[in-house]
C-alpha cells in the first residue's frame, strides 16, 4: 500500500505570503541601501573635517611661524620712509627671518595680505628687498604665495602700548608705523566648516628699536 504525505504538506505559498514576502524583502534592501548611503556620507563628511583641518593646521603654522619671526630692522615704505611695521585689517608688512627651505633664506620684508579670488578670498604672503618700495603693490596669489584659500573672511587685528604705556584694545589699524605691535591676531572664518581658533602671536622684541 502507498503511503501518501499529508495534505498539508503539499500546500504551497498562498498569494498573500509571497507578497508579504515581497514587501518584507524591498524593505530590507531599502534599510540596507539607506544604511549604506549614511555610511559613505559619513565617510565623505569625515574626510573632508580632515582635511579642512590639515589646510586650517599648516596655514596657521605657516603664518605663526613668519610672525614670530619679526625683527625690528626698518624698511622702506611706499612713501620713501622708513618704518618698522605697517598694518591694516587686510594687509600687514614687515621685515623677517625667512628659513631656507628650498632658495636662499635671510632677512626679507614682506607682505601678508587678504586678497580677492573667485573662491573667495585667500590669504597670500609675498617677500623682497629691505629697500624696495613696492611695499603697497597687492599680493599676487599663486602656488608660491597662497597660504590658504577658499575663506569667506580675514582679519588682522592688532595690539600694544600706547603713549600712556598702557595696552591698548584690539584694533584693526597699527598706527605707530615706527615700532611694533606686541600682539598680532589673525581672524579666519571658512567658506565651510567652524572658524578656526584665533591666530595669536607675541612679539617679544616690540619694545626694541631699529
Amino acid at each position: 500500500m502507498t503511503m501518501r504525505p499529508p495534505p498539508h504538506a503539499q500546500r504551497g505559498f498562498t498569494l498573500l505570503e509571497l507578497l508579504l514576502a515581497t514587501v518584507l524583502l524591498a524593505l530590507a534592501i531599502t534599510l540596507t541601501g539607506s544604511a549604506l548611503r549614511g555610511l559613505w556620507a559619513g565617510r565623505e563628511r569625515s574626510d573632508r573635517q580632515v582635511r579642512q583641518a590639515e589646510v586650517r593646521d599648516a596655514a596657521s603654522t605657516a603664518i605663526r611661524e613668519r610672525l614670530s619671526a619679526i625683527t625690528p630692522t626698518p624698511f622702506l615704505a611706499g612713501d620713501g620712509s622708513e618704518v618698522l611695521f605697517i598694518g591694516s585689517a587686510e594687509k600687514m608688512a614687515f621685515v623677517g627671518n625667512v628659513r631656507a627651505y628650498v632658495g636662499a633664506g635671510g632677512t626679507f620684508r614682506q607682505t601678508l595680505q587678504v586678497v580677492r579670488a573667485r573662491d573667495g578670498v585667500a590669504i597670500c604672503l609675498r617677500a623682497g628687498g629691505l629697500r624696495d618700495r613696492n611695499e603697497s603693490a597687492d599680493c599676487e596669489p599663486g602656488p608660491q604665495t597662497t597660504v590658504a584659500d577658499g575663506l569667506k573672511q580675514v582679519r588682522f587685528r592688532y595690539r600694544g602700548h600706547g603713549t600712556d604705556g598702557k595696552i591698548t584694545d584690539w584694533n584693526s589699524r597699527w598706527a605707530t608705523t615706527g615700532t611694533l605691535p606686541e600682539w598680532i591676531e589673525v581672524a579666519v572664518t571658512p567658506a565651510s566648516g567652524p572658524e578656526w581658533p584665533p591666530i595669536r602671536v607675541y612679539l617679544p622684541l616690540a619694545g626694541s628699536g631699529g
